[in-house]
């Protein structure tokens, strides 16, 4: 049951990504013959991209797709990427911002949740505790 309503707001998620992404691809297209090929091109790509994710975000909030509006948001920008045939700067961009993001997760799980050994206030060190309590 569970599986199939999180199967549902996955797709709504999805619709959620489509919906925004058609409108912001014809107005790029609109856009295009007039940008030329030089940064006017790429920042009009960087803008787009990134208020169509934040347009993507709010619609799929207001879609009340919960958990999954990351999704809406990840299908937008793997649509819009696509369509904006890779730029090299955006997808150097969005190079960085994943490794950003990656290292910011392995800090938050390496050194404040489960550092090695446990360090009083980390969620390690509390599971220990709690586990010697219901040893006792």
């Amino acid at each position: 049951e569970t599986t199939i309503e999180n199967g549902k707001l996955v797709i709504l998620a999805t619709l959620c990504a489509i919906l925004v992404g058609l409108p912001l691809t014809f107005l790029y297209n609109l856009l295009l013959p007039h940008l030329g090929d030089g940064w006017l091109l790429s920042g009009t790509q960087f803008v787009l991209l990134l208020v169509g994710t934040l347009i993507t975000l709010i619609v799929a909030e207001l879609a009340k797709c919960g958990n999954f509006c990351g999704i809406a948001a990840i299908v937008f920008i793997l649509l819009a990427l696509k369509h904006f045939e890779s730029s090299m700067y955006l997808y150097s961009l969005l190079r960085v911002f994943q490794t950003v993001l990656a290292i910011g997760i392995a800090w938050l799980l390496n050194v404040k949740l489960f550092p090695y050994p446990a360090t009083p206030g980390s969620l390690s060190y509390l599971m220990m505790k709690r586990s010697k309590k219901k040893e006792e």
